[in-house]
């Protein structure tokens, strides 16, 4: 069984229907791609670690050392 059959027979359809559903999704999953490129980095510049209660300084210092 080819790997479309097996993915149809676990949904329950036949390949053409499968076939059907993915060029008709198709240009939302592009679009999905684009508006997620578009997403700003993720970053910890702005991040403010807490410290932990009875926490050293060295202690503290050692954990945001970490993240540089």
């Amino acid at each position: 069984m080819g790997a479309h059959a097996a993915t149809a027979a676990m949904d329950h359809v036949s390949v053409g229907v499968l076939i059907k559903s993915l060029v008709k999704r198709h240009p939302e999953y592009i679009d999905s791609l684009n508006a997620f490129s578009e997403t700003p980095r993720f970053s910890l510049d702005q991040y403010q670690m807490q410290r932990d209660p009875g926490e050293t300084g060295e202690e503290y210092q050692g954990r945001v050392d970490l993240f540089k």
